[in-house]
């Protein structure tokens, strides 16, 4: 799939990190990815997503994915080059610190920040 550049796999709760690594290694030139609402999806999976696309993602959805730790993949997005739209709604571990060094890093490029439903 070297052409996709857009993908959504939301509500997916059987995707793993696993299988994310197989899409992201076969669409190198996905700059949207939409994984709320995948329940297998850890920490590990959006690092792992974000180092392989850190030069052409621009769109990230994770919002509810539970197993993911804002704090532990906050070094991974801040590397994304370009990223426009983070979405990291209902995610718990999203903190004041989370949004204060996300915005001082890649402020100016987002366009869009959802945290609705976080505390």
């Amino acid at each position: 799939m070297p052409l996709l550049t857009k993908i959504s796999l939301r509500g997916n709760y059987r995707l793993s990190d696993d299988g994310l690594n197989a899409i992201v290694a076969s669409a190198p030139m996905l700059s949207s990815v939409n994984l709320s609402q995948c329940s297998l999806i850890t920490s590990s999976g959006i690092i792992d997503l974000a180092n392989s696309l850190e030069s052409v993602l621009r769109e990230l959805y994770i919002d509810e994915c539970q197993d993911v730790d804002a704090m532990l993949i906050l070094p991974a997005l801040m590397r994304i080059k370009n990223l426009e739209i983070l979405s990291v709604a209902g995610i718990e571990t999203v903190s004041n610190k989370f949004v204060k060094k996300m915005v001082a890093v890649c402020g100016s490029t987002l366009k869009g920040l959802v945290f609705s439903g976080c505390r």
